[in-house]
């Protein structure tokens, strides 16, 4: 893979599969530690992420809200 080329991922599956993460049980959600991560995407490469992503780093105090 050339180094300036855009890794896209489309779906869940997409990212669960590209990342090594376990497969998701459900087609719109997935949790995953990124310490469990086993394949993460090369550094330095552009990665086009063509779904909502949300990252809570370990240890930190998070009051979420949602509505």
């Amino acid at each position: 893979m050339k180094s300036n080329e855009i890794i896209k991922i489309n779906t869940i599956e997409d990212y669960t599969e590209r990342l090594g993460c376990p497969s998701a049980n459900h087609p719109l959600i997935s949790i995953n530690r990124l310490t469990e991560v086993k394949d993460y995407v090369p550094i330095g490469s552009p990665v086009q992420l063509n779904l909502y992503s949300i990252t809570i780093k370990d240890g930190s105090t998070c009051n979420a809200k949602y509505g």
